[in-house]
């Protein structure tokens, strides 16, 4: 029990509680980020481990080239936001 709780006599959180639904079996990985074990290689593409930061999965770069150069299914049904969009002028 933390301090403020103490003080404030609250015993549960405050918040609605998250759920996570991202397992790497349902996961779209559109959420990929490199990571280099040595710094000599950093750029280099290929010798990157992609993890996915919405599900922790780590993919090698032959595995992740599928995510990276393609949309999933999941996104090929968003259409951009017209209030959103940046204006050319």
């Amino acid at each position: 029990m933390g301090i403020l709780q103490r003080i404030f006599g609250r015993t549960e959180k405050s918040g609605p509680a998250i759920e996570q639904d991202s397992t790497p079996d349902n996961c779209p990985h559109t959420a990929l980020v490199p990571h280099w074990d040595n710094p000599a290689d950093m750029g280099d593409k290929t010798r990157a481990m992609y993890r996915c930061e919405a599900c922790g999965a780590t993919f090698d770069y032959d595995s992740a080239v599928q995510f990276l150069e393609e949309p999933p299914a999941v996104l090929t049904s968003v259409v951009p936001d017209p209030e959103r969009a940046e204006d050319d002028s």
